[in-house]
């Protein structure tokens, strides 16, 4: 009997993400210094790091709002309090259960009502996503645009700005995806595949759907920024807010990547990267990142405890209309 769809496979092939992340965090850690790394920590300001935390929970208020924007042009109305319980458990299953199922399918599973089709609640899922990162992409043109007007060429401006016009372009091009996808081999002969990027460009087509989702993503990726000023501020460091912007930017398209697990490793790396133009060294950089990381697992967490405590199924009044 095969056990190709046992938890164990699936385990064992991201182990080599695992190893290849914990090298490289290893040796960013050893490279940087463990003393200073250790008096880094030392001197870091607790309220920053509270106020960092609440950013993130506004974060997952807002996310809430813009996913309901897109369920609801789909025709599949949910409560907001709903939404907002499957995100915090979406960053639960997305940190600490990253095997294949992750958090974007675990909400788009646990959003659909019985009976209901599949590809609305996939597509308002990647819709919530390509918002925000068209929102980032959108503050990251702004902010290269005006760091390069001051003279600022630096890798972490050059960078933004290319993946920021990268992605804004390809996200210009989704609804051409079904008809493009009908000469793609297999994926063009599934009904359900072509229902969800149908549906998907229903919600990028609607105007004031569209409009309310890139919004939304702006003011989620303002608290991303506020999120890492705060890092610095506990840090005591200080980067000019458009270039922050900018790593931000970088930082995050790195991040997604499958090479390591949530990033290990990449996204101090990439701080190391684009911090060392503003004179945050080596050590600083490393201790960002692992700030960074601290902080989300702790608020998944936060989302493993809503879901032992509230579960994921649907409150009475979602499940009567089913």
């Amino acid at each position: 009997m095969s056990n190709a769809g046992s938890p164990v496979p699936r385990i064992l092939r991201l182990l080599p993400r695992i190893a290849i992340g914990g090298a490289l965090l290893g040796l960013l850690i050893a490279r940087s210094g463990v003393d200073e790394l250790r008096r880094t920590f030392a001197s870091v300001a607790p309220e920053p790091l509270v106020g960092a935390f609440v950013l993130i929970v506004i974060g997952v208020a807002v996310s809430a709002i813009r996913w309901s924007a897109f369920l609801d042009a789909l025709g599949a109305h949910r409560t907001y309090l709903y939404l907002t319980r499957l995100y915090w458990i979406g960053l639960f299953f997305n940190s600490f259960l990253p095997t294949g199922i992750g958090g974007d399918v675990f909400k788009a599973i646990r959003v659909r009502r019985t009976h209901e089709p599949m590809s609305p609640a996939f597509a308002s899922v990647l819709l919530d996503r390509i918002s925000g990162l068209v929102g980032l992409a959108a503050m990251g043109c702004v902010a290269a645009v005006d760091r390069i007007a001051v003279g600022d060429r630096s890798r972490a401006v050059v960078a933004a700005l290319g993946l920021s016009v990268a992605v804004i372009i390809g996200c210009a091009l989704l609804p051409l995806t079904p008809k493009v996808v009908r000469f793609v081999p297999w994926v063009g002969r599934v009904g359900a595949a072509h229902r969800a990027l149908d549906a998907i460009r229903i919600g990028i087509r609607t105007p004031a759907v569209a409009g309310r989702g890139f919004a939304w993503g702006v003011v989620y990726q303002a608290t991303v920024v506020a999120f890492h000023f705060a890092l610095l501020e506990g840090l005591h460091l200080h980067v000019p807010l458009a270039a922050l912007v900018c790593v931000v930017v970088v930082v995050t398209f790195a991040s997604l990547l499958p090479i390591t697990i949530n990033g290990l490793g990449v996204r101090e790396g990439i701080f190391i990267w684009t911090l060392a133009h503003y004179g945050i060294s080596a050590h600083e950089s490393v201790a960002m990142g692992l700030l960074v990381l601290g902080l989300l697992l702790a608020a998944s967490a936060v989302g493993g405890i809503v879901y032992l405590v509230l579960g994921a199924d649907a409150p009475p009044v979602e499940s009567a209309n089913a």
